[in-house]
């Protein structure tokens, strides 16, 4: 319950496109939705079933946007679930203007600005779809190699190593892990480390911020069945 639920609160996001490309991308959407919002209120002709109809579907666009800042990945797909929300409001924009060529004229802006923005990174129209954290996930070739097929443990924020190996031990977060990883002290955390290595042993522990020391100290199987290869690196011992 609480690898579970705290990651919900704890806003570690994963960005894979940079703020500004999403703020260009959604610039366009969100001007007409402003738009068909002082459009509404001005019209003011509903009757009671359309009036209802219209908060009821404002409040399920405020959920939808509740969502993606609960969502762990930065992506543009994350925005999908605010299409049909933004098509229903977007629709009333389009309908309460009396005018038609003007609803042509409005409609085509609108497709067309929304087409350039979301494309035009594809086409370098506009360099804007370059990956914020690119060096985050990619590997250079040959990388890690020499831990394929081994169960590892990364104490830290690095997954690169789990691309040819076996992960062991449930300390696969380290946002989540560090809550119990660094505090030793507390009888708790010291259960969970234990549990948590006595039912899947890594072969290899990459450890990133020194907490295996501290670890060993409190921990007597521990101590006996990881040797220091190289800092930062312990190895099981072979029994």
């Amino acid at each position: 319950m609480y690898s579970a639920l705290q990651p919900l609160f704890a806003g570690y996001q994963h960005w894979y496109v940079s703020y500004k490309y999403l703020l260009v991308m959604m610039s366009v959407p969100v001007f007409f939705l402003l738009g068909s919002f002082f459009k509404m209120a001005a019209s003011g002709r509903f009757n009671n079933f359309q009036a209802r109809l219209n908060q009821s579907t404002f409040v399920f666009l405020l959920f939808a946007v509740g969502t993606i800042f609960l969502n762990d990945a930065g992506t543009p797909n994350t925005y999908f679930i605010l299409v049909p929300f933004l098509s229903y409001f977007l629709s009333h924009l389009f309908l309460l203007i009396k005018r038609r060529f003007i609803v042509e004229i409005s409609f085509a802006v609108f497709l067309a600005t929304l087409v350039i923005t979301n494309f035009g990174g594809v086409f370098n129209l506009i360099d804007l779809t370059k990956p914020l954290f690119s060096k985050d996930y990619f590997l250079k070739s040959g990388e890690y190699q020499e831990y394929r097929n081994s169960k590892i443990l990364v104490i830290g924020s690095n997954l690169k190593p789990y691309q040819y190996a076996k992960m062991a031990t449930p300390f696969l977060n380290w946002n989540i892990s560090k809550k119990v990883l660094l505090r030793p002290n507390y009888y708790d955390n010291l259960t969970l480390v234990l549990k948590g290595f006595k039912e899947d042993m890594p072969d290899i522990i990459l450890d990133d911020h020194e907490v295996m020391p501290s670890l060993q100290e409190k921990i007597l199987p521990l101590r006996e069945s990881y040797i220091l290869k190289s800092p930062g690196v312990y190895k099981r011992v072979s029994n």
